[in-house]
């Protein structure tokens, strides 16, 4: 769950630093009274959202956010929508809970994100006015609080990397193994890249607390040391479940394209480049044959769910054989 509240965060904050005074009035009292926020921004460009004109400043809504995290439980989600005429991306609160957009529940089940309900959330029809928009067009890209948002969820990271190690402890206590020389150095190692993540953690936020984080000049620096942050968490995290007893074969299902797919200044095969590079480098960190993963390369937002998709005929065959080949005693899908 830790997602879906890093996603309530991120929301009111942004609220906080784009919105007018009576909306942050308004926004805080809907928190305290127990509605949850949370950020859509990912879309498939080919039915993403618009905002269409209506009279008196008016839009209805056309098209559809995907891993819209906490789907069905947010009352407020705030949502990127591109403007009619060119105008840019326009960020608005759905009040959802008097306007629930259509679910796609079969969009994206994986095992261990299924409690983050993060579905297709089509908004066709639903009608905003401009009490819901949240600040000037463009301003959710603006660094270095675009970039800089790796700090909130490398904490989310951290935190299961110290769960993991909980269990593992827990588990060598059960068996009355904690004394054991091989299992305490284990246990050890463990604890030292956790620190180092609390220390990487701290660091982040101290940097982007200070003063000049927010200038044209110190920006470059913040977004710099939220991209080093969020690479050491990511290390520490899957050297933890390493050392946990987890020995890995890795499939990546998806082609990676749709990772902030309105970013111009990356196209969709430097994404997928992006995405495949990053991949090969957690395995090595995991100690997994980074020569031997699986790129399915399917399309990011539009994976076949069923028999009768195009492509999933193929892809369940070659995961077949591959399972097969690595006699896989456990599967998990994240």
């Amino acid at each position: 769950m830790g997602r879906v509240f890093e996603g309530h965060t991120n929301a009111l904050l942004l609220i906080q630093q784009l919105a007018t005074a009576a909306q942050v009035a308004g926004y805080a009292a809907d928190a305290r009274a127990g509605r949850l926020f949370g950020v859509w921004n990912t879309e498939n460009p080919v039915d993403g959202v618009h905002l269409k004109d209506l009279p008196n400043g008016r839009y209805r809504l056309r098209g559809a956010k995907t891993f819209a995290s906490g789907a069905g439980q947010l009352a407020r989600p705030l949502i990127t929508g591109a403007l009619p005429h060119g105008q840019g991306w326009q960020l608005f609160v759905l009040p959802a809970d008097a306007q629930p957009p259509a679910l796609d529940r079969s969009f994206w089940q994986p095992i261990g994100m299924r409690a983050t309900a993060s579905f297709r959330a089509d908004l066709t029809g639903l009608k905003i006015g401009p009490e819901d928009l949240i600040g000037p067009p463009n301003a959710y890209y603006q660094q270095p609080a675009f970039s800089g948002g790796a700090i909130r969820f490398a904490a989310v990271q951290l935190g299961g990397a110290e769960a993991a190690f909980d269990e593992t402890r827990d588990f060598l206590r059960s068996l009355g193994r904690t004394d054991d020389p091989y299992q305490r150095q284990r246990l050890g190692e463990m604890a030292i890249m956790l620190k180092s993540g609390r220390q990487w953690l701290r660091g982040g936020a101290e940097n982007a607390a200070r003063p000049s984080a927010a200038t044209p000049e110190g920006a470059e620096a913040t977004v710099a040391y939220a991209n080093m942050m969020r690479t050491a968490i990511e290390t520490i995290s899957l050297e933890i479940l390493r050392l946990a007893g987890q020995p890995t074969a890795a499939v990546l299902a998806s082609d990676g394209t749709m990772s902030h797919p309105s970013w111009v200044l990356f196209s969709a095969p430097a994404r997928q480049a992006v995405r495949a590079a990053e991949f090969r480098h957690a395995l090595t960190i995991l100690g997994a044959d980074a020569t031997e993963p699986m790129l399915l390369a399917l399309s990011d937002g539009g994976l076949p769910d069923g028999p009768n998709k195009p492509g999933f005929t193929e892809a369940v065959a070659r995961l077949r054989e591959f399972l097969k080949c690595q006699q896989a005693a456990t599967v998990l899908v994240p």
